[in-house]
């Protein structure tokens, strides 16, 4: 499974009008999005299919649109993905 965030500064213009809704429009079928209990980040996740990948096409998709979102690397953070999603 991979992962990625989405950052909702709100102290900053950057990513301050970013949805659950917007961003889930942007993904493909093999992928989710769910919110921080905080408010503070959008989490992506979900499974390679074919050309439906992270690297090639959730991340880039997503950029076309501003929205800016980083692949999650720290095995804590993904972690913590995995425990709002109950897997």
């Amino acid at each position: 499974m991979r992962f990625a965030k989405i950052e909702l500064d709100r102290s900053h213009t950057r990513n301050m009008r970013i949805t659950l809704v917007q961003v889930q429009r942007y993904m493909p079928s093999n992928y989710q999005v769910i919110e921080d209990p905080n408010g503070e980040a959008l989490y992506i996740y979900g499974h390679d299919n074919h050309g439906w990948t992270m690297g090639e096409y959730v991340i880039p998709r997503l950029a076309s649109g501003l929205i800016c979102a980083g692949e999650l690397c720290s095995e804590r953070e993904k972690d913590k993905v995995r425990s709002m999603i109950n897997e």
